[in-house]
Parts: structure tokens; C-alpha cells; sequence
């Protein structure tokens, strides 16, 4: 009989061209998406699957499909990383290629982060309140450096505007920042009354049974609290002070 043949038709898969091996550092802008402030010691995968060239001899080389793994925005920490490729035609015959991404930490100096805005608190009793607080100083990779505040963070702050200094404990390191805490006493409102009496004193005269009198030279005082004063309270001007000032806090 006549020799017969069978087709088996496209067994060759397509051929990759291998992508050179990368070098990413965190970082970097390119690896941080629209919008987000920072990822911590990451970069994400970045698309790589549409620049890798195949070629299918045997077929269409526009129906090959590529795809990576891991995928495009995948979070990767520094280090030595893999990133693979799967090429398969429109037969369903497959090839495979690896290129090598290597992921460096960051190079940016530390940079150290107080709050922008005055940090408000309400004060607690008389003598003000106990504040706590977050100031970071740190590279994107680098553990938190220490830091020197004054006043610390879990001080007592007196009522009224204290201003918090921080710098590095490494005074190698050019970082500091401040800041404003307020401590107020809104929802403690008194309502101080004075007298003018004959040689110059005045007199001051409140309603509520309890509370603290308090005395300083400026409204940003420091305040300092006139112990056993009751109402009425006599205050003798002194020759040496241009003004003072008063206020009615609620006791302990």
C-alpha cells in the first residue's frame, strides 16, 4: 500500500528571550503607586510580563499569552528575588524563562516626624494634664532611632501652651522637630469678679465652693496655683511686676 503519514501539527512551544536581571531600591518613586504615602521596606513587582519578547515559529506569535509570577504589585523586602515568565501559544505548548530581581534597602537619610498640628488635650485637674505622644525619627528600612524630647512624652503639662523640643540622641544626626501642646481648660469656665480697694489692693471674688486660684505673669503663663486662697481673695500689687494675671480652676 501507498506509506502514510499523521499530522500531529504544532508541538514546538515559543521561544523567550530571557529579560537581564534587575536592580530595584525602596524607595524608589517608580515603586510606589499613585496616591500611597509609603509601604514600609517593600517595593512592588513591577509589570514586567508585556516587555518580554517570544516568538512562535509554528504559529501566530500575537496569540502567545505571558504571564509573570509573582504578579505585577506584589510587595518584595530587600533581597535576592526571582520573577518568572510562562509563554503559552494558541496549541497550548508552553515555555518558561527567569530573570533575577535584586531589591536593595533604602539610601535616603532618616528623617524625624512630630505632629503638624498642636496636639489639644483637656486638662485633667488644676494642675494640668498628663500627655502622650508619638514622635519617629527612621529610615524606610532602619529601625526607630532614639530620641531626646523635652518635655518626654507622659509628662504632666501645665494648662495652657507648652512647646516639645525632640532631636536625636545622636548628635551625628542633624534631626530635630517641635511642636505644640495645648492643654486646655474649656469645660472648666470660672468666673473671677474684682474690687479696686482703697490703697490700691484688689479684691477677688468668685460663687463656686471649690477650685484652685491661680496667678501668673503672662495669659501663657507659667501658672502657678495660690494655695488656701478663698474668696474673697485680697491681692496686694507688687511694685516690681508690670501686670499679673488670674484665673479659677476646678480642684483635684
Amino acid at each position: 500500500g501507498w506509506p502514510g503519514c499523521i499530522d500531529f501539527g504544532d508541538i514546538t512551544p515559543p521561544f523567550i528571550t530571557p529579560l537581564p536581571d534587575l536592580v530595584r531600591r525602596v524607595g524608589d518613586p517608580q515603586f510606589i503607586t499613585a496616591g500611597e504615602t509609603g509601604i514600609g521596606c517593600f517595593i512592588r513587582v513591577p509589570s514586567l510580563a508585556g516587555n518580554v519578547q517570544v516568538e512562535d515559529f509554528c504559529g501566530d506569535t500575537k496569540l502567545v499569552r505571558v504571564t509573570q509570577e509573582p504578579a505585577a504589585g506584589t510587595l518584595l523586602p530587600p533581597g535576592l528575588h526571582t520573577i518568572r515568565f510562562t509563554a503559552v501559544d494558541a496549541r497550548g505548548n508552553v515555555s518558561r524563562s527567569e530573570t533575577k530581581l535584586l531589591v536593595l534597602e533604602d539610601s535616603t537619610p532618616p528623617t524625624i516626624t512630630c505632629p503638624d498640628q498642636p496636639l489639644v488635650v483637656d486638662c485633667q485637674d488644676s494642675t494640668g494634664a498628663v500627655v502622650n505622644y508619638v514622635v519617629r525619627a527612621r529610615t524606610i528600612c532602619g529601625p526607630d532611632l532614639k530620641l531626646i524630647c523635652n518635655p518626654p512624652s507622659g509628662s504632666r503639662f501645665p494648662v495652657g501652651r507648652t512647646l516639645v523640643s525632640c532631636r536625636a540622641e545622636d548628635p551625628n544626626l542633624q534631626l530635630a522637630c517641635e511642636f505644640e501642646v495645648v492643654v486646655r481648660c474649656g469645660n472648666f469656665n470660672r468666673t473671677l469678679d474684682y474690687q479696686v480697694l482703697e490703697g490700691g489692693q484688689i479684691q477677688l471674688q468668685w460663687t463656686e465652693t471649690s477650685g484652685v486660684l491661680q496667678s501668673a505673669p503672662e495669659v501663657r503663663g507659667p501658672w502657678r496655683s495660690i494655695q488656701g486662697a478663698k474668696s474673697p481673695f485680697v491681692v496686694v500689687p507688687d511694685p516690681k511686676a508690670r501686670r499679673q494675671f488670674y484665673r479659677l480652676l476646678p480642684a483635684q
